[in-house]
């Protein structure tokens, strides 16, 4: 009962915690929403960055020779392989096969390469496509690379 009766002889001015409630709340939702945007926009930069395409390389394996590209420019060409020619096409940092003489054409259904080790190979042809280059986000940790 002792606890009661304290409560009841506390007065409080009139408003005082509608008011600073009123006003606390604006204030603390502002500030969680600026360090959502804040947070948001860092993962956007981070994520979207142009770092990821820093070091890679197409190597470009043909029965007679081998070829290195960069992925940063934007490339078509036609190397000549066992069987005829195939096209291949560097795009956004993205390589893939466009024409090939082959019969099957796997090597054009494999699709974009664009990570570390991601390959294509045309085997009737003998033309072997993979990216190598070291790319930090694609590690996996510091014991397994």
């Amino acid at each position: 009962m002792n606890i009661i009766a304290d409560y009841d002889k506390v007065e409080y001015k009139r408003g005082s915690f509608k008011t600073f409630m009123k006003y606390s709340l604006r204030i603390f939702d502002f500030i969680l929403v600026s360090l959502f945007a804040v947070a948001a926009i860092f993962c956007f930069t981070r994520f979207f960055s142009s770092s990821n395409k820093k070091n890679k390389i197409l190597i470009v394996k043909t029965p007679h020779e081998k070829y290195a590209y960069s992925l940063n420019k934007n490339v078509e060409f036609t190397t000549k392989g066992s069987i005829g020619k195939t096209k291949i096409k560097i795009e956004n940092g993205k390589a893939f096969v466009t024409e090939s003489c082959c019969d099957n054409k796997n090597c054009i259904n494999m699709g974009k390469l664009s990570r570390v080790n991601d390959y294509a190979a045309c085997l009737p042809n003998g033309i072997i496509l993979y990216i190598e280059g070291e790319d930090e986000k694609e590690k996996i940790d510091a014991i397994v690379n």
